[in-house]
Parts: structure tokens; C-alpha cells; sequence
């Protein structure tokens, strides 16, 4: 069987607990998998569109970025191309809002480094300048940062919301707010989407909101949960903890990790290996035995089994790795019933 990676992604092409402020896709979803060539695949595995293709990235609002030998652009969920870009232009990111982030492509085939713009989907540049950084747009912003090192946060019709004096960006817009850190105690806070600093800076670290909650850390490296008006609302007690999703969160004590409710309600033990956060109902788990899947009552739905393990995707797929007992390296998509629906062997050096 031939070496195979695959890239899988959620629908969206968001964060795992994303769809937050993001406009849904509601087509039946399709993964990326990528042998020499890529393919679009269905929850069963199936080939679902006309390929192959060089690159494929996946579909978002309707869309999905391609490149053959002939042309690159974008496609809609019949394969058929509904803008072809210009020959300079490649894209990096899903569309999101309307934009897809887009770098430019010397003759050459090197892309140029440090300069990104977003196109719409006719192809259209929205930014008549190019920065070193951007970030996709999220809740109307796009998290940008100047060629001259500057950062702030563009909107749609090019006009820009600073961040506050001696202050930076820090993550893009999430539940109206955007995690920003001052030049000065360099400590975190957050702002709203005026620009004006609605939770002050005191947090040594901090992660943006997501389900009406933000992660933030004290001076004495204690994690906490903060809601929209800065009240902590889950006591300054963790060593680590992850972003809220489907209602839960993953903490982290002495080495071990477990989940907690928007309450602060330990949901499932602190007794695991590694959390990762809740998607499509599973979260991937570290145990004796490697990887495997859990519900949220903590009980197993896919015994641990995997070397690696990814975030179940909307098509109900998830990407692993595993090696059997002849010492095969099996890499691939996997149904939420754990049987692989689309697989290869790995890469030597990927065991």
C-alpha cells in the first residue's frame, strides 16, 4: 500500500470550539485527504467530488480552495470552479466571513514572505495593503500586523480599530472581546469591539473567550475562568486548563487531568493521561494503551489504541495513528464506531 498523510479539518476551518461568530456551512461536509494527490472524502471514506488535485484545502461557506496543474481556485460542493484566481495568488486560509487570507507567489514558485491580504470570494483584494501577519476574520476583525511591526485589527471596509496605547494584539475577536497585553506591565487584558479595554490589564497569562468564559493565570501561576465582566467565576486553583467547548473544559492538577462544567463542577476525574478539548460529543484522551475517545459522561467510546489522535470533524470523521501488532504504522480517518474508513501505511519516520 503506498505512503499516505492526510490533512482533515473542520468544516468550517475554525478552531475546535469554533463556529463561534462563524457562518455555518449546512451542506454535508467533506474531509481533505491527501495521498500524492488530493481528494474530497465523505463520512464513509468515499471519493465525494472530481479530483485529484495538487492542493485542496476545506470547504468553508460553501467554498473550497483548490490547485491543479492548469489553474487554482475555488470550488463549490460540485466541483465546479466558481472563481479561478489570478496566477500571483495563493490561498493559505479557508474563507471565513466572507475573506479567504491570501499570500502572493513570485514567478518562481517561492511564495513571498511576510505579505498577506484577504480576497473575497470573486477574488477581489479587501485590503489595499499588505501585511506582515493576518489572522482570519472573526466577528467582523481580522487580527493584522503592519509591515512596520504594527498591530490592530481591520475591518471589512478597511478602516482600522487600534488597540490602546502601549498595548498589542494578542488573538483575534471572540465573544466580543480580543485578548490584548500592555508594553508596559505586560500583563494581559481584554478589549471590547470599540477598542476601549473592558478587563483590565492584570492577568500574567490569559486565552481568549470562548462559551461567555476566558482562561486567565495569576501571579502565582494559578489558572482561573473569567466571564464578560472580569468576575472570576471558577477559583484561581489549576496548573493548566484548555478553552470551554460543548460546556466543559479540560484541567489540568499534578499531572493529571479531568474536565469541569461552566460552574466549576469536575464533570469527569481528574485522573487522565491528556485532554483534548470536546468536539461532535468526543474528546481524545491520553491512557494505558495510547489514544482513544471519550463521551461526556467519561466513559469510552473508542478504547485507547492510537498514537495520535485528532478532534472529530463534522463529517463525523477523526484523523489517527496507530501501530498493530506486526509494528505497522496505520495512519488515517476513522468513523466514531473507531474503523478506519480511510487508511495507509505511515511514513517511516512518522511512527
Amino acid at each position: 500500500m503506498k505512503n499516505i498523510y492526510w490533512i482533515s479539518f473542520l468544516l468550517l476551518g475554525l478552531p475546535t470550539n469554533a463556529a463561534e461568530g462563524a457562518l455555518a456551512d449546512s451542506a454535508t461536509p467533506f474531509s481533505v485527504v491527501c495521498d500524492k494527490h488530493c481528494f474530497f472524502v465523505d463520512g464513509n471514506g468515499r471519493t465525494a467530488l472530481p479530483g485529484p488535485f495538487l492542493l485542496a484545502r476545506p470547504f468553508s461557506e460553501g467554498a473550497a480552495y483548490v490547485e491543479t496543474a492548469k489553474q487554482r481556485g475555488f470550488i463549490n460542493r460540485n466541483g465546479q470552479y466558481v472563481h479561478v484566481l489570478k496566477d500571483e495568488l495563493r490561498v493559505v486560509a479557508p474563507p471565513r466571513e466572507g475573506a479567504a487570507l491570501v499570500t502572493r507567489d513570485i514567478r518562481t514558485g517561492t511564495l513571498i514572505p511576510f505579505e498577506y491580504n484577504f480576497i473575497d470570494l470573486n477574488g477581489e483584494l479587501v485590503s489595499g495593503e499588505w501585511y506582515r501577519m493576518e489572522h482570519p476574520f472573526s466577528e467582523g476583525l481580522a487580527w493584522v500586523i503592519s509591515q512596520d511591526g504594527t498591530s490592530s485589527y481591520l475591518r471589512r471596509d478597511c478602516s482600522t480599530l487600534a488597540t490602546p496605547k502601549r498595548a498589542v494584539a494578542q488573538a483575534s475577536f471572540s465573544n466580543g472581546f480580543a485578548l490584548v497585553r500592555s508594553l508596559e506591565s505586560y500583563q494581559y487584558g481584554f478589549i471590547d469591539a470599540n477598542g476601549v479595554v473592558a478587563i483590565p490589564f492584570q492577568y500574567s497569562r490569559a486565552a481568549p473567550f470562548s462559551e461567555g468564559l476566558a482562561a486567565v493565570m495569576n501571579q502565582y501561576e494559578r489558572w482561573s475562568f473569567v466571564d464578560k465582566s472580569g468576575r472570576t467565576v471558577i477559583d484561581f486553583q489549576y496548573d493548566s486548563v484548555g478553552r470551554f467547548s460543548e460546556g466543559v473544559a479540560s484541567v489540568y492538577l499534578r499531572g493529571e487531568c479531568g474536565y469541569i462544567d461552566t460552574k466549576g463542577k469536575v464533570v469527569i476525574p481528574i485522573a487522565i493521561q491528556s485532554c483534548a478539548q470536546f468536539s461532535e460529543s468526543v474528546a481524545a484522551v491520553a491512557s494505558v494503551g495510547g489514544y482513544g475517545y471519550i463521551n461526556r459522561r467519561g466513559a469510552w467510546v473508542i478504547r485507547p489504541q492510537f498514537r495520535r489522535a485528532a478532534a472529530f470533524e463534522s463529517s463525523g470523521l477523526s484523523e489517527v495513528r496507530k501501530v498493530t501488532r506486526q509494528g505497522r504504522c496505520i495512519e488515517g480517518l476513522i468513523n466514531k464506531r473507531g474503523r478506519f474508513v480511510w487508511s495507509g501505511e505511515c511514513f517511516p519516520a512518522a511512527q
